[in-house]
C-alpha cells in the first residue's frame, strides 16, 4: 500500500537552477525505488516447478532478527518469471511494525517491479486536492515494453462541484485558471507511463489527464515523450542522445515557482563523468547481511580510509528545440527556438571524519534508526555551473554560478536522545549576462542562501526542515523564499514514516518508505513463534540484475 498525500505532481527537475547550490528540492514528487531482496518464512510450503504456495507466509526486508517490519500474507502464491522477477499475491495480509502495530495490506506485488495498487494523493495544481488512484496490471507490449495506467477518482473536486485547475473554455493556454463548475467527466483522471524498447532505442512517455471533459482537455493534459539512445563518448561514464517532445510540461524556477512550457520539441545530448580522488585503499562502509550470517566486526584496517577530496562529478547538456511558453511576467505566449549549453562540476572537501560505532559486540550497532551506519563528519561542498542560452529572437542569457557551504553530521543515531544532528548550508552567487524572454528559465535568483537541518528528538523521531531564500538586495524577490518545507519523521532501520508540509506551495502529505538492504545469507526465523508455532525456514529471494 502506498499512502502519499504529496501526489503525482509531475513537474520536471529544476532547469536553470540546477547546480546552483540550492539544497532544498520539491518534496511532492512521487518516490521511486525497489526492494531488491527479502526474507520469507512459512511453516508449510508447496513447490511445483516455478510456483510456490502457502496458507500463510511472512516477508521482511529487514536483514536482522527480530525484524522491525514484516508482512503476514494468507493464501499466498509466488511465481518466478523468466525475466528474473518474482510475482507474489495473496488473498489478504497485514503489515506489522515493531511487532505491535498492524496495518491492513492489499498484497499483490512483483519483486523487481514494485508498484502500489492503491494511491491516495493530493494535487492542488491540476486535480483540486485529494484523489484516489488505482494502478492497473501493466500491459505488456512486445517482448520488453510495458504500459502502466492509473485511473483516478478526483474526490475533493467531485465533492466541491467546482474546479480552479483549468482556463476558461476557448481562452489562450497562457491565460490564468478560473473557477468554474464541473461535469461528471471532470471527476475522473488518468496517469499513464509507456516504456518501449526499440532495438537500441528506448521510447518513454508520461501522460497526465486531469479531466475527461472535452472542454477542459487542452488545459488538463500534460505529456512528456522521449526517444533515447545511449551513446559512447570519450571521457564520459554515460551519455544519452534523445529526441524530446512535451505538452504543458511544468518547470520549477525558484522564486517564480512552477512555470508552464506549453509545448517543446527538439534534440538533447547529455553526459556525465567522475574524477576519482578517493584514497586507493578506501573500502566500502559496513553493510549488514541477512540475520548477520556473514557479518564480522570491522577491524581498524578495514575501516574506510580518510579521503580529503571526494570524487568530482562533472555533467553537461546540449539542447536545442522549439519552445512555446509565457513571456516573463505576462500571459502572452511566444514561440521561440532555444539552444542551451550547460556545464557543471561539484565535489566536497572532508575536513573531519569520525569512525562508525563498533560492531564487534553488537552487529546491529548504529543501525537502530537508520539503514546505514551514520558517520559523524564535517564536509565542505562546493561547485560551479555555467549555462549559455541563445534564442531565435536575438536574446541571450549566460550565467555562471558558484556555490558552496558546510555539511555537518554529529552523533551516530544510536542512542535515544539527541544522538543525531545534520546541518547543511549553502551560499550561491550567479553572474549573468543577458536575460531570457521566457519565464520558465529566466535567471531571477542571483544570490541565494539555503539550509537543511535534521535533529533527533527522541528515539526514532526526527524533525527536519529546509528553505532557500533570495538574498540579492537588488532583486524584487529579495527576502522571499524560493522553497521551504518541514517534516516530522519516524525512522527505523527497515522503514520510515513521515508527515511533511511545504508553506511555499501549500502542499502537505504522508510519506511511507521501506528501506532496501543488499544482504546475503539465510538467517533465522523472524516471525514470532506465537503466530507460527509449527517451525519455519528463512530464505532470501534474489532478484537477477537487469
Amino acid at each position: 500500500i502506498q499512502l502519499n498525500l504529496g501526489g503525482l505532481i509531475g513537474y520536471t527537475a529544476p532547469t536553470n537552477n540546477a547546480g546552483t547550490g540550492q539544497l532544498v528540492t520539491p518534496r511532492n514528487r512521487a518516490a521511486k525505488g525497489l526492494i531488491s531482496k527479502i526474507r520469507f518464512q512459512s511453516s508449510n510450503l508447496q513447490i511445483q516447478r516455478d510456483t510456490w504456495t502457502a496458507r500463510q507466509m511472512a516477508f521482511t526486508n529487514d536483514p536482522f532478527t527480530p525484524a522491525r517490519s514484516w508482512t503476514i500474507a494468507r493464501n499466498v502464491t509466488a511465481a518466478f518469471n523468466p525475466d528474473g522477477t518474482t510475482k507474489i499475491w495473496a488473498r489478504s495480509g497485514n503489515i506489522i511494525l515493531e511487532n505491535r502495530v498492524s496495518l491492513p495490506a492489499v498484497f499483490s506485488q512483483t519483486l523487481g517491479k514494485e508498484k502500489a495498487s492503491y494511491v491516495i494523493g493530493s494535487d492542488n495544481q491540476d486535480r483540486d486536492g485529494v484523489y484516489l488512484g488505482y494502478n492497473l496490471k501493466p500491459i505488456k507490449i512486445g517482448s520488453g515494453g510495458t504500459l502502466n495506467l492509473q485511473p483516478q477518482l478526483l474526490i475533493e473536486r467531485a465533492i466541491s462541484g467546482q474546479s480552479n485547475s483549468f482556463i476558461a473554455p476557448g481562452a489562450s493556454l497562457g491565460s490564468s485558471n478560473v473557477t468554474q463548475s464541473i461535469t461528471a467527466a471532470d471527476a475522473f483522471g488518468l496517469i499513464g507511463n509507456l516504456h518501449l524498447p526499440i532495438a537500441n532505442l528506448s521510447l518513454d512517455s508520461y501522460l497526465s489527464l486531469a479531466t475527461f471533459n472535452p472542454d477542459h482537455l487542452a488545459s488538463g493534459t500534460r505529456n512528456t515523450t522521449r526517444l533515447s539512445l545511449p551513446v559512447q563518448l570519450p571521457g564520459n561514464n554515460s551519455a544519452i542522445a534523445s529526441l524530446f517532445g512535451t505538452y504543458r510540461e511544468r518547470s520549477y524556477n525558484g522564486s517564480l515557482g512552477l512555470q508552464n512550457v506549453i509545448y517543446a520539441y527538439g534534440l538533447n545530448l547529455e553526459g556525465s563523468s567522475t574524477i576519482q580522488t578517493q584514497h586507493p585503499k578506501a573500502k566500502p562502509a559496513y553493510s549488514p547481511s541477512a540475520d548477520n550470517a556473514s557479518t564480522k566486526p570491522i577491524e581498524d584496517d578495514e575501516k574506510p580510509a580518510n579521503s580529503f577530496f571526494q570524487p568530482i562529478g562533472i555533467s553537461w547538456q546540449l539542447q536545442s528545440g522549439n519552445f512555446q511558453s509565457n513571456l516573463y511576467e505576462t500571459s502572452s505566449l511566444a514561440n521561440i527556438w532555444r539552444t542551451t549549453l550547460r556545464l557543471s562540476a561539484s565535489s566536497a572537501f572532508s575536513l573531519w571524519k569520525d569512525k562508525p560505532v563498533s560492531t564487534s559486540r553488537n552487529p546491529e550497532a548504529g543501525l537502530r534508526y537508520s539503514p546505514t551506519a551514520i558517520i559523524p563528519g564535517l564536509d565542505l561542498n562546493f561547485g560551479v555551473s555555467g549555462v549559455g542560452a541563445g534564442y531565435s529572437d536575438g536574446s541571450s542569457q549566460n550565467t555562471l554560478t558558484f556555490y558552496g557551504g558546510p555539511s555537518l553530521t554529529l552523533g551516530h543515531f544510536d542512542k535515544r536522545f539527541f544522538d543525531y544532528t545534520r546541518l547543511s548550508a549553502s551560499i550561491a552567487g550567479t553572474f549573468n549576462n543577458g536575460l531570457s524572454p521566457f519565464g520558465f528559465d529566466r535567471a531571477v535568483d542571483l544570490r541565494t542562501a539555503s539550509f537543511t537541518v535534521a535533529q533527533q528528538l527522541y528515539g526514532p523521531v526526527v524533525l527536519e526542515a529546509g528553505a532557500t531564500y533570495n538574498i540579492d538586495p537588488g532583486s524584487i524577490y529579495y527576502g522571499q523564499n524560493s522553497y521551504s518545507y518541514f517534516e516530522v519523521k519516524l525512522q527505523r532501520r527497515s522503514y520510515e514514516f513521515g508527515v511533511y508540509y511545504s508553506p511555499y506551495d501549500g502542499i502537505g502529505g504522508i510519506r511511507v518508505k521501506l528501506n532496501d538492504f543488499n544482504f546475503d545469507g539465510s538467517g533465522s526465523p523472524f516471525m514470532p513463534t506465537a503466530v507460527n508455532a509449527g517451525g519455519a525456514s528463512a530464505m532470501p529471494i534474489r532478484r537477477n540484475p537487469s
